[in-house]
Formats: structure tokens, C-alpha cells, sequence
């Protein structure tokens, strides 16, 4: 766990596993409504999270595509996910795109670059991969601030490279390497 700062006071972030009873709060790709218009990939249906996470707990020994809770101070806050990308057709050719939701209550509040760093340690600790990457919307200033500060690299803007509310949208790609 990390100290953040929640207002004035100092708070403990940390991942878990998520559980049965977050889906109530997370489950916002089964519903209309969305966290942010960044985060709007369309209706999945029903139970879709569900049905998920019953496969596997969203923590797939693989490591392919899974998700965490964020908590502060042992509420939930938000998740974090990843999912494997390949820059090549052997094992060592994999990397793990993340990203993050956190709650309206805990944005802008240092919470999801404490989250992306706890996240980066989790994942190279258990899986072997040498890049960690993410991206975001050329609009999204916040999360471009969150990850740079957690440590990415900018590398640059795919064009055309994520499709959301019926159009095209660029992004900026960012990476982190395994530490030497």
C-alpha cells in the first residue's frame, strides 16, 4: 500500500481482487451510462461481467486479460485491467496495455497514478513481459498527467486507433519498460 492524499488527509491505496458485490458499482458497460465519455465502448448486455468474472475472477493464470479493485482505505474506488498485445508471433513479442475507472469521488486526486505504479509492480512481478503500455484519448489531459506522472513514456499519437461513440478517435501511446 501507498500513501495518497485524499483532501488533507493522507489515505492507503491499494489493489485486491475484485469481488461479487463491486459489479454493482463497476458494472457500467452493462448499463447506459458511462464513467467518462472516454470510456464508452458501447452496451455489452446483461450479466456480461458476471458471467466473466465467474470463468476466472478476472485474474486469468495466463495473464492475458484481468482486472483488480482499487481501494482507499479498503472502499472501493475504481479498477484497473490489462490485456495482452503482441509486437510479435513468440512469448517474449507479448506487452500488457492497462488501464483504469476510478469512482467521481476519487479522480483527480493522485489515486490513479498510486493504482497505475502499484499495477506495474503486480504485473511484472507475476508475469513475464518487458512492456507495459497504455493509451488514452488525445482529449483526456487528466490521464495523460496520471501516467506520465506514474512513470510512462509518451511515444506518440495512433490515428484513428480506438472506436467509441460511433467514430474514430487518436490516442496517445504510452510505455513503461521492465526495470533492469
Amino acid at each position: 500500500m501507498v500513501d495518497a492524499r485524499y483532501g488533507d488527509r493522507p489515505v492507503k491505496v491499494a489493489l485486491r481482487p475484485l469481488r461479487q458485490s463491486d459489479f454493482e458499482l463497476l458494472a457500467t458497460d452493462e448499463r447506459d451510462e458511462v464513467p467518462t465519455p472516454f470510456d464508452d465502448f458501447g452496451f455489452r448486455g446483461p450479466g456480461a461481467m458476471r458471467r466473466r468474472f465467474a470463468e476466472d475472477g478476472y485474474l486469468p493464470a495466463s495473464g492475458d486479460n484481468g482486472r483488480l479493485a482499487v481501494t482507499v482505505d479498503e472502499a472501493l474506488a475504481g479498477e484497473v485491467s490489462w490485456h495482452t498485445v503482441r509486437y510479435g508471433p513468440n512469448e517474449a513479442s507479448r506487452a500488457l496495455n492497462i488501464g483504469i475507472v476510478l469512482l467521481p469521488a476519487s479522480r483527480l486526486k493522485g489515486i490513479g497514478r498510486v493504482a497505475i505504479t502499484q499495477l506495474c509492480t503486480y504485473l511484472f512481478e507475476n508475469f513475464s513481459v518487458n512492456r507495459i503500455e497504455c493509451a488514452t484519448d488525445v482529449e483526456n489531459l487528466a490521464a495523460q498527467r496520471m501516467v506520465e506522472r506514474a512513470g510512462f513514456r509518451r511515444e506518440g499519437v495512433a490515428r484513428g486507433a480506438q472506436y467509441r461513440r460511433g467514430t474514430y478517435h487518436d490516442l496517445v501511446v504510452y510505455s513503461h519498460l521492465r526495470p533492469t
